[in-house]
């Protein structure tokens, strides 16, 4: 990479740049580990105490619900004893025993106990007692249309103890006893009468729309029947209005989560029997609030508890059972909290986790930066004091580069530099000797070198006198050589003519002879044989004179040149 000329120029720059470069870096690393470490840290505390508060509220709803569901049950349990304890004792007065209370008492007898039960139990609205035709003492007929004391149009013994708003108790006799008609909520009008008849061991019903002394009342009643002989015979039983119910919904509701919650009492049936903040559903349907109220009326007929995230509305939805009596049909209490709710403090904390860490954030970064910053400067002064006696140092060089050995160098460290400093001291001083026994050197490789030259010359130059003289005595003999050989290639001819004559001289005087003539036939090819190689050899004698003087020609030539050449070193020598 290449930097720019302010920096590349200045070593002091460049130590000062690439420590603020490295310390920028390891700001930056540090302070983006921090981020993330602090990120890490806020997520896992995050999700930490969101778990936390979240099973902390699934605990703190299931036990309000269940603390609830006891404080119901208790009131229920209160009125269903009393009204137990009426059943067991009216059994045992209209009992076909010796025991029993004679006929004509009897009524009377019950009345003075529903009444006696209504007064010592305020939390009551009202007690009752019904019975079967005849069933209590055969006398059904005399008490046709007596409604003080407890019958109706058939005589049958029916009486309902109720308190009015004053307080007031009053008598009347009991309505669709035996009707199967439902309530418009879904309820069986006589359902606490019948279902006894039909062998429920007992009953609990509500909420029930009923006119009480002339107030219309939502109540729920307990019914326990009246076995004699192992026969139904009649019941007991006992009624709530249920304003006490949304009393306790009420007070839960303000108590859990500062208001923010819904509670809400639950029939078997699904049926509101209180609601903290909708009194007006008060004997409808859970259906009008609750989207998956069939899943959850299964879940309450079941009689578990559980506490569950509704993931449409986003509700923790806490259930507690209410058992009821030896009815098999629990009731519930639903707690149900916004999850924002619940988490609230979660989401506190995570708000300032994150408010926090944002100034953390913040600090570390003009942190980082004034030490970096800081780190730079003080690595600038540094920079200063280890490059200016560097940039002495070369200063140094360059004057004994440019042949300047009169500088001085002051540096005196004992680390790197100053083994420097000291390096180039002895090399200015190893230079400048080395630089005078060069000089001294020379000048006396210079004398050598002349002398040498000039001795040379001369024994060149006499050298090559002799090879001209022994060059030319050679050049000589070859040309006597070669006047030799061409007189003896002339006398080799002559005598080959006379031989030649002769010869034809010799074979016409003895052609007669024809041996004689054989024999000197072949002498005479002989002789002729002999006479051609003697003319070959004289002819070839006669080419080796002539390339012979060609070369004693060209090497006078090359002497002439190598005077010339021994002249020119004797020249340089003498120079």
């Amino acid at each position: 990479m290449k930097l720019p000329s302010v920096i590349a120029g200045s070593l002091q720059a460049k130590i000062a740049s690439l420590a603020g470069v490295c310390l920028l870096g390891t700001a930056g690393i540090l302070v983006g580990y921090g981020v993330l470490s602090s990120s890490w840290n806020n997520q896992f505390v995050d999700q930490t105490v969101t778990s936390l508060l979240e099973r902390n509220g699934r605990e703190t709803l299931q036990y309000l619900a269940a603390r609830e569901a006891r404080a119901v049950q208790r009131e229920f349990t209160v009125a269903m004893v009393a009204a137990r304890t009426m059943a067991q004792s009216f059994g045992m007065l209209a009992a076909t025993s010796n025991s029993a209370t004679p006929n004509e008492i009897r009524r009377e007898q019950l009345n003075r106990v529903l009444r006696g039960v209504l007064e010592q139990n305020p939390q009551l609205n009202g007690t009752y007692s019904a019975w079967e035709p005849g069933a209590l003492d055969g006398r059904d007929g005399e008490f046709k249309g007596r409604r003080e004391a407890g019958s109706d149009a058939t005589g049958r013994f029916l009486p309902y103890w109720t308190r009015g708003q004053d307080g007031k108790i009053a008598i009347q006799p009991l309505v669709e006893y035996d009707s199967r008609d439902l309530h418009p909520n879904g309820v069986m009008k006589g359902g606490w009468y019948v279902s006894l008849q039909e062998g429920a061991k007992e009953s609990v019903l509500g909420p029930l729309p009923y006119i009480v002394q002339g107030k219309s009342v939502y109540l729920a009643t307990l019914s326990v029947p009246v076995m004699i002989d192992g026969k139904f015979r009649g019941l007991a039983g006992t009624d709530f209005n249920l304003d006490f119910v949304q009393k306790l919904a009420s007070d839960l509701s303000r108590a859990v989560y500062g208001g923010k919650s819904e509670v809400a009492i639950l029939s078997d049936q699904g049926l509101v029997v209180a609601h903290s903040g909708r009194a007006d559903l008060i004997g409808q349907s859970m259906s009008t609030f609750d989207k998956s109220w069939q899943t959850d009326v299964e879940h309450i007929k079941k009689g578990e508890e559980s506490v569950d995230l509704d993931p449409q509305s986003k509700m923790l939805r806490a259930f507690a059972p209410i058992p009821m009596g030896f009815t098999g049909k629990p009731w519930a209490v639903l707690i149900q909290v916004p999850q924002n709710v619940v988490l609230a403090e979660a989401h506190a904390l995570s708000d300032n986790l994150h408010a926090r860490a944002a100034t953390t954030l913040t600090w570390q970064l003009v942190v980082g930066l004034l030490v970096a910053l800081g780190a730079i400067a003080l690595m600038w002064f540094a920079a200063r004091s280890i490059s200016r006696p560097i940039q002495k140092s070369v200063t140094f060089a360059e004057g004994i580069a440019a042949g300047d050995f009169g500088r001085q160098l002051d540096v005196e460290q004992a680390d790197e530099v100053g083994t420097l400093a000291a390096t180039l001291r002895r090399m200015r001083d190893d230079l400048q000797r080395m630089i005078a026994q060069r000089t001294e050197d020379q000048a006396k490789a210079e004398t050598q070198r002349r002398q040498e030259m000039r001795s040379l010359a001369d024994g060149f130059e006499a050298a090559v006198g002799e090879i001209v003289d022994t060059v030319s005595s050679a050049s000589g003999e070859l040309e006597r050589a070669a006047g030799t050989l061409t007189r003896t290639a002339e006398t080799t001819q002559r005598l080959s003519t006379k031989v030649a004559s002769a010869s034809e001289l010799a074979s016409s005087n003895v052609q007669s002879v024809a041996s004689a003539t054989n024999e000197m036939a072949s002498s005479v090819h002989e002789i002729s044989r002999q006479v051609q190689e003697s003319s070959r050899i004289a002819n070839e004698a006669v080419r080796q004179a002539e390339k012979t003087d060609n070369r004693i020609n060209e090497l006078s030539v090359a002497a002439s040149r190598i005077g010339d050449v021994v002249k020119l070193i004797t020249a340089i020598a003498e120079q």
